[in-house]
């Protein structure tokens, strides 16, 4: 895990619905396969990065609660991963 994923690690959404503190620890990660190059030019010549497989992380609390978070990387030079959650 590299430092700015271990910077990104989320609070656990059931301690803060009950308004609870708790030590969060990251479990395992998992991504979907899906081959090919990703990258292109556009028409006005940005290059955007749009691969669509899905990261999946996995988090559990000192409260024993546990969750799950998934996402896919957004491109820096556009919104297309938000037109697929």
């Amino acid at each position: 895990m590299t430092m700015s994923a271990m910077s990104a690690i989320p609070a656990c959404p059931e301690c803060e619905r009950l308004n609870q503190k708790s030590r969060v620890y990251p479990g395992g990660s998992s991504t979907t396969l899906l081959g090919g190059n990703f990258y292109f030019r556009d028409e006005d010549g940005v290059t955007h990065h749009h691969d669509p497989n899905r990261i999946r992380d996995s988090y559990r609390c000192s409260k024993g609660h546990l969750w799950e978070e998934s996402y896919i990387q957004p491109c820096h030079s556009c919104d297309w991963a938000k037109k697929l959650t």
